[in-house]
């Protein structure tokens, strides 16, 4: 799946930490993992951190490929539906519901 930055960044506090399977949890693990920034990323996007925003050079804005296994993407459409069932889910995080494809037939 071709993730950027923000999506990536948008992404990495919904993987659930609890209350799923312990098979689930360690797929969740894995993609947190694979969401999460490695050195060679942070130089190469610039992070510049203040107190209440992260800014990154226009690299960060061109979508690179993250890999989401089959269960890892049902695991991800599991808390985004939940989310949009519970009114819980922001503006901002519909485009991950639509990237997700939580709309389709289940």
């Amino acid at each position: 799946m071709e993730l950027n930055v923000m999506q990536r960044l948008m992404l990495l506090p919904l993987v659930p930490e609890d209350g799923i399977s312990l098979v689930d949890l360690r797929v969740a693990e894995d993609l947190h993992r694979q969401l999460g920034f490695t050195e060679e990323e942070q130089a190469q996007f610039e992070f510049i951190q203040t107190a209440d925003r992260l800014d990154w050079n226009p690299v960060g804005n061109e979508p690179v490929e993250i890999r989401v296994g089959p269960r890892a993407h049902v695991i991800m459409q599991d808390v985004l539906r939940k989310m949009a069932e519970d009114k819980t889910l922001k503006r901002d995080q519909v485009q991950l519901y639509d990237l997700f494809g939580c709309d389709e037939d289940e």
